[in-house]
């Protein structure tokens, strides 16, 4: 891993509680009002160009992460109509 990324993995890790569930109970992405008040009590929210970084590199995750498991769903639901 590149040093670079170590701080977006540890926020990753540290935030996965943090999922809003919609109406199915399927997750629409992250909280970030949980996410501000998490880089608040840690203090990574000091430095707004870091902050801005690291809200950035976690959407990616999000997105990333949504993509992944719409994938998923689709694939399962494709395996049981057969």
């Amino acid at each position: 891993m590149l040093p670079e990324n170590r701080a977006a993995l540890d926020a990753w890790l540290q935030v996965q509680t943090q999922w809003r569930i919609g109406g199915m109970g399927t997750p629409t992405g992250l909280d970030y009002a949980g996410i501000e008040a998490w880089m608040r009590c840690t203090g990574r929210a000091g430095n707004p160009r870091r902050t801005r970084r690291l809200l950035q590199d976690l959407q990616l995750m999000e997105r990333v992460t949504l993509n992944e498991w719409a994938d998923r769903a689709q694939r399962e639901s494709a395996r049981t109509r057969r």
